[in-house]
C-alpha cells in the first residue's frame, strides 16, 4: 500500500506542476481512485493507503521547506549572515546555561532551554511582533501559505504534546468507577517534569506503530538520547493518578522506553512505603488504605458452565450480549479451525472471525472483571447454567512468575 500511495502522490504532483491541472480536479480524481482501491481491497488495506498518502504528503512538505531553507542560505549572503547569527546565539546561550546549571546545581533552570525558541522566532518564525523589528511582507502563493500553516501546526502541536500536555484515552477497565474505557484525558507533563524524548525521530501523533498497519514502527532507533527528564513542579504523592510507560512492554523487541505502552494507574505506594493485600484489602504502611474503604473494588472472576447442565450455543450468545450490554470487561475462549483461542473480547468476535477467516465457537469459559454489585446482577441472570469461580490461572506478580525466579 505504501508504493501505491507513493505512485498516487507522484502522479498528482506531475499533473499539478507540469500539466497545470486544477486542485479541485486533482482532489476529485484522488477521491475516485480511493473508492476504486476500497472496492478491490479490504477496509484495513484502504486505511493503510490513506494513512501512507497523508504521511507522504506531510513528509514532502517538510522536505520541500527544508530544501528551500538550505537553498536560500546557499544563494543569498543575507540568509547566510542571519543563519550564522542565529546559530551563534543559540550555541552561546546553550553553553552559558549549561555551565550555570552545572555550577549551581539548580536543575530547575533547565526549563530556560525553551528560550531557544524565542531566538528562532526572532530570526525566522516571527510570530511575535518584536519591538523595533520591521516585518518584511513577502508575497507568497496560497499553496506556500497552506504548506507553512500545516508545518507550523504540526510542529507546535508536537512540542505541546511532548513537553506540556498530551491527550490520552483509557484503554482498559482497570480504573473503572473512576475512569471508563474510552474516556478522553488531557494529561499535564509539567507537574512531574516532562520526559525529553529518548527517540527524537518519530512520526507526529503516532506512538508505537503506524495506524492501519500490523506492526510497522512509527519511529526510528537511529538516534537514542537516553533518559532525561525536566524538573517538575511537584513530586508524586500517594493516591495520585499517573500516566507512565509500561516497563515490561513486549510488543516489539528492544522497544525504546519512551515508546512503550501508555498506562494510567493510581499511585498506591511511593518509595519507602510497605504494601500488603490481606483478605482482598489493601494496607499501606500497616494501615488500611483510605481509598480501599471509599472505592468499590473490581475482582477477576471465571464464569464456567455447570457440569450437570447441557448448555445450548444460544445461551452462550445470550451471556455474551448480557456482558456487552452491561459494559463488563470480558475475555472469552473460542474454538476455531486454527485451534483454541484465548483472551478474545466478545465485542470483537466478528472482527476476529473476519481477520482469521474462520467461525468462532464459544467454549463457555469467560474471564470477567466485576465489582460485587455487578457480580450480583450478572449472577442472578445466569446462575441456572453457569458457576462463578474466583481463582488464579497464572500466579504472576510483576515482573516475574511466583512459581520461579524469586529467592
Amino acid at each position: 500500500m505504501f508504493f501505491i500511495a507513493l505512485i498516487t502522490y507522484c502522479i498528482v504532483n506531475y499533473l499539478f506542476y507540469f500539466k497545470k491541472q486544477k486542485v479541485s480536479n486533482l482532489i476529485f480524481g484522488t477521491l475516485f481512485l480511493s473508492l476504486i482501491i476500497l472496492f478491490f481491497t479490504s477496509s484495513l488495506e484502504f486505511k493503510q493507503y490513506l494513512i501512507f498518502l497523508l504521511i507522504i504528503y506531510i513528509g514532502s512538505i517538510f522536505l520541500k521547506l527544508g530544501l528551500k531553507f538550505i537553498w536560500n542560505i546557499i544563494k543569498s549572503i543575507d540568509h547566510r549572515r542571519k543563519f550564522t547569527k542565529c546559530t551563534s546565539y543559540i550555541l552561546l546561550y546553550s553553553l552559558a546555561l549549561f555551565i550555570i546549571i552545572k555550577t549551581t546545581g539548580i536543575v530547575g533552570l533547565k526549563w530556560l532551554y525553551f528560550c531557544i525558541f524565542f531566538i528562532l522566532d526572532y530570526y525566522y518564525f516571527e510570530f511575535i511582533n518584536w519591538f523595533k523589528k520591521e516585518k518584511k511582507v513577502a508575497h507568497k502563493s496560497k499553496n506556500a501559505e497552506w504548506e507553512e500553516a500545516i508545518t507550523f501546526a504540526i510542529i507546535a502541536a508536537t512540542v505541546i504534546h511532548v513537553f506540556f500536555i498530551q491527550p490520552f484515552t483509557i484503554p482498559t477497565s482497570s480504573m473503572e468507577k473512576n475512569m471508563l474505557v474510552g474516556d478522553f484525558l488531557l494529561v499535564s507533563k509539567i507537574n512531574y517534569g516532562a520526559n525529553i524524548p529518548n527517540t527524537p525521530l518519530f512520526l507526529p501523533f503516532m506512538h508505537q506503530k503506524i495506524p492501519g498497519t500490523e506492526n510497522m514502527p512509527s519511529y526510528s532507533k537511529l538516534i537514542q538520547l537516553g533518559y532525561n527528564r525536566l524538573p517538575g513542579f511537584q513530586k508524586i504523592k500517594n493516591h495520585d493518578i499517573v500516566v507512565f510507560n509500561f516497563p515490561a512492554d513486549t510488543i516489539r523487541e528492544n522497544m525504546p522506553f519512551d515508546k512503550k505502552m501508555n498506562y494510567v494507574k493510581r499511585c498506591t505506594g511511593i518509595a519507602g512505603d510497605s504494601i500488603q493485600i490481606i483478605n482482598q484489602k489493601l494496607y499501606v504502611n500497616n494501615k488500611e488504605s483510605i481509598l480501599d474503604k471509599e472505592l468499590e473494588k473490581q475482582f477477576q472472576y471465571f464464569i464456567i458452565p455447570k457440569d450437570s447442565v447441557h448448555i445450548k450455543p444460544i445461551i452462550y450468545e445470550n451471556l455474551e450480549n448480557i456482558l456487552i450490554q452491561n459494559d463488563i470487561e470480558t475475555y472469552a475462549q473460542y474454538q476455531s479451525r486454527r485451534g483454541t483461542l484465548n483472551g478474545i473480547k466478545p465485542s470483537k468476535r466478528k472482527k476476529t472471525e473476519k481477520k482469521i477467516g474462520s467461525q468462532l465457537v464459544n467454549t463457555g469459559l469467560f474471564i470477567v472483571f466485576l465489582t460485587e454489585s455487578e457480580k450480583k446482577v450478572i449472577q442472578s441472570k445466569i446462575q441456572k447454567w453457569f458457576d462463578f469461580k474466583q481463582d488464579i490461572m497464572s500466579k504472576n506478580l510483576f515482573p516475574k512468575s511466583l512459581k520461579k525466579d524469586w529467592t
